[in-house]
């Protein structure tokens, strides 16, 4: 923003008249202010300050066009890093000038422009809350441009930094807006400003036109001047932000191209390239893309020869190694990137984003070694950076995925319901598409663990958010589509209604058309279609669920809860066959598939196993199987064993009387 307006002599300032006599005595004091702004030029503040006292001992203390000539001054010298007492000094020259001319435009406009800079430096909101009084009065006086709307539009966006208010931020784009309708020709700066103020309001209102609009303005910035480094970071930010909403390598790709852009222009900022590193880090994350990582080392490289001492690039660098480690199964890079992380550490013990890349390091180790420990000791490395800022979003995001996964891997529904409040910390502070996927999911497998329909109805809620912000989630995330499907299959099983299994169905057939390799996919597929075919009595669901099975067995030939699906799948089509010559092969055929599931261990096998010779009317293999069933703790739940029709005959012989008479505890389990 503009700080310092041009200077006004005694002779052209408005609100000064001079009687004739004191004509020698003005002249005198324009000499010793002219002296003293001379002073201030070469460095010597307590020279030029006698100067302005002896100015003002010689026409006295009446005249307006002292103390403004002063201000300004004052204010270009208070304009430098850690100058602000003379700001200050510089706006109480301000106050005594606006004292004795409150009509002065130009004057008003400089000493907000003074108030504004002393609340950047000092970050205390009552200067903006001044500059925005004298902005507000300069406006009164019916002299308007454009320039004072820039001023007025700057002071409201820090404004709304500050108490974070959509309502402060949408005053300023008002005032931006002022301006273009009053001038065509506005500098680089002002487009700077004019699109930071509508980046961060797009943060507060969650609106994808509004970056777009930052983007446009950076855009005016960059054409104004091709050379304007800032205009290019900024662009490249905005950008980046656009790829968060929407995940479109178009996007990526402008911003990569604008980082580039202003890289060639400042080869030796080292900031812009840890931002440029975190930016593929961001990216490699979205995406598990291994080549992003190794991109994001590459500018952490230039980061780090540029400025060897900041430990955030260390911190950075590590994390981006730890992940590289995770995804290529590399414990070499892991126990590098813990060793670049203990460098920051060395370097700032008290910034969060160090201690994020720590907690990434051992989630990184646990993944590794599929050791719960590592786990929980990254949960303490994240617990200890929102000990430093509990604001640090990213933080409570990351140790809700990590109680999530410990969760997953201990079979523990408690941990899983503990990464809730975590995970909707994070949602709270910053939402976005994926954390509300993060979130679903971790509802979803609380739903399944828990058997409670309440967390799988939550679940499908949020999933719903994320799709409904992000329409082309169907096509860029299959992994997405894959949750939501899952959820819907579970709700079809609470709730016995068609619906939810045919949508969860369409949603996998999407996925199989965008990502046919889907880890599996066919086999999900499979399922629903099997969960269907029940609810709906059709033969043809379980016939297409066959067909999914047999392309997922190609991949994991000796996978036995596949091979288990298939022979249940193979008992229900012999149901609904009704040709009698047609049905014993396909029982046999379901009973080698039951058999060689067992064999590999799945001791569900074995109830299955007893529903099939159930049906054959072979009640003492039955039987056999069931014993076994209860020996492995594999029978389902009394009331389901009471409701299972492929048990109907079994259950009226004395043999499952007996059965039941010696597992008493069946009952209780019941």
């Amino acid at each position: 923003m503009r700080y310092v307006d041009s200077k006004t002599g005694f002779s052209s300032y408005s609100g000064a008249t001079f009687p004739s006599d004191l004509n020698k005595n003005i002249l005198t004091a324009e000499e010793l202010i002219s002296s003293g702004e001379c002073l201030l030029l070469e460095g010597h503040l307590a020279k030029a300050q006698e100067s302005f006292t002896k100015a003002e001992e010689i026409i006295g203390k009446a005249h307006p066009a002292l103390y403004y000539r002063q201000a300004l001054s004052l204010f270009e010298y208070g304009s430098e890093e850690g100058e602000e007492q003379v700001l200050l000094l510089a706006c109480k020259k301000f106050k005594k000038a606006y004292q004795l001319d409150p009509h002065c435009f130009d004057q008003l406009v400089a000493w907000g422009n003074a108030l504004t800079l002393l609340g950047e430096r000092m970050e205390q909101h009552h200067f903006y809350l001044e500059a925005k009084d004298k902005y507000e009065k300069a406006l009164g006086l019916s002299q308007d441009s454009a320039e004072l709307f820039w001023d007025y539009g700057v002071v409201w966006y820090h404004l709304g930094n500050q108490s974070g208010e959509a309502s402060d931020l949408q005053n300023g784009l008002k005032a931006f807006e002022r301006a273009t309708e009053m001038s065509d020709h506005l500098s680089s700066e002002f487009w700077i400003d004019y699109g930071a103020t509508t980046l961060l309001l797009s943060t507060k209102l969650y609106d994808t036109r509004l970056i777009v609009k930052a983007v446009n303005c950076f855009k005016r910035a960059v054409c104004e001047n091709e050379s304007c480094y800032d205009g290019w970071s900024c662009l490249a930010e905005a950008l980046q932000k656009l790829y968060e909403h929407t995940h479109e390598e178009d996007h990526f790709n402008q911003a990569n191209e604008c980082f580039s852009k202003a890289a060639k222009i400042a080869p030796h900022e080292s900031d812009l390239w840890l931002e440029w590193a975190q930016f593929h880090l961001h990216g490699a994350v979205q995406n598990g893309d291994v080549k992003r990582l190794r991109s994001c080392l590459e500018k952490c490289h230039r980061a780090y020869a540029c400025d060897g001492e900041n430990p955030e690039v260390l911190s950075v660098w590590g994390e981006a190694l730890a992940l590289l480690g995770m995804h290529t199964e590399r414990l070499d890079l892991i126990h590098e990137a813990e060793n670049k992380v203990y460098s920051a550490l060395e370097l700032s013990e008290d910034n969060p984003l160090i201690w994020h890349s720590f907690g990434v390091c051992l989630y990184s180790f646990g993944v590794y070694y599929k050791d719960p420990d590592y786990f929980f000791q990254a949960i303490e490395k994240f617990q200890a950076g929102l000990s430093i800022d509990r604001t640090y979003d990213l933080l409570w995001h990351e140790m809700g995925k990590t109680y999530f996964d410990v969760g997953v891997l201990k079979d523990d529904p408690a941990l899983v319901q503990q990464s809730l409040k975590f995970l909707e910390k994070a949602l709270t502070l910053s939402p976005s598409t994926r954390r509300h996927v993060d979130y679903a999911r971790a509802l979803s497998k609380l739903g399944e663990m828990s058997g409670e329909q309440k967390w799988l109805e939550s679940a499908l809620y949020h999933f719903e958010i994320a799709m409904g912000w992000q329409k082309n989630a169907i096509y860029l995330h299959p992994d997405w589509m894959f949750s939501y499907a899952t959820t819907l299959d579970l709700l079809g099983d609470c709730h016995e209604e068609e619906k939810y299994y045919t949508q969860a169905i369409d949603l996998l057939s999407h996925v199989l058309m965008v990502d046919p390799d889907y880890p599996l996919l066919h086999h999900k597929l499979a399922q629903t279609l099997c969960h269907l075919g029940e609810l709906v009595g059709e033969i043809d669901y379980f016939y297409r669920a066959v067909h999914h099975l047999r392309l997922n067995l190609k991949h994991e030939e000796e996978n036995d809860q596949i091979i288990l699906d298939w022979g249940i799948a193979l008992i229900h089509i012999a149901q609904h066959t009704p040709i009698l010559t047609d049905i014993e092969p396909l029982m046999q055929e379901a009973e080698q598939k039951l058999i060689l599931a067992a064999t590999l261990g799945n001791t569900f096998a074995y109830y299955h196993l007893s529903c099939l010779y159930s049906l054959f009317g072979q009640y003492e293999k039955a039987m056999h199987f069931l014993h076994k069933a209860a020996k492995f703790q594999s029978l389902p739940p009394l009331e389901e064993l009471f409701a299972d029709e492929w048990l109907d005959d079994l259950r009226a012989t004395s043999l499952f009387q007996e059965f039941l008479s010696h597992n008493p505890n069946l009952h209780e389990e019941g």
